[in-house]
């Protein structure tokens, strides 16, 4: 039983360790942030950084067929789905996850529309929240 707190205790220290070296980064369009792009603010990330995107509309290159180069990092707007819009304009889809990404890998608070696919999935254990796909 002491062996077992003892663990638990040390892998504590080491997630609350590996937690306080995650960066967030900011995806702002107009300048401000770290990125200009989401793609952008997706490669500045490592696994187990946050990417915070702004309110807006985002399209084009760097804002579509989107990626995370199997990393676990969490990608989410500053303001909702209703306010965060990924517009693909016919032509391709959102984001890609087929590069490994497991259950670290999140993404929350988007509306994405006029893809091809909102979203294409290989073998993940990725998680989604308040996607909205129009």
């Amino acid at each position: 039983m002491r062996q077992m707190l003892r663990l638990s205790i040390v892998v504590g220290i080491l997630a609350s360790a590996v937690a306080a070296d995650a960066a967030t980064w900011y995806v702002r369009p107009g300048g401000g942030g770290d990125a200009t792009t989401i793609q952008a603010g997706i490669d500045l990330a490592a696994s187990g950084d946050v990417v915070v995107v702004a309110e807006g509309i985002y399209s084009g290159s760097g804002n579509i067929n989107l990626t995370y180069n199997g990393k676990d990092i969490s990608v989410a707007s500053e303001s909702g789905p209703f306010l965060t819009v990924i517009d693909c304009q016919s032509a391709g889809q959102a984001f890609l996850f087929t590069g490994g990404e497991g259950f670290g890998a999140t993404l929350e608070g988007f509306t994405i529309k006029n893809g091809f696919r909102a979203l294409w999935l290989g073998m993940t254990g990725s998680h989604f929240a308040a996607v909205n796909v129009d």
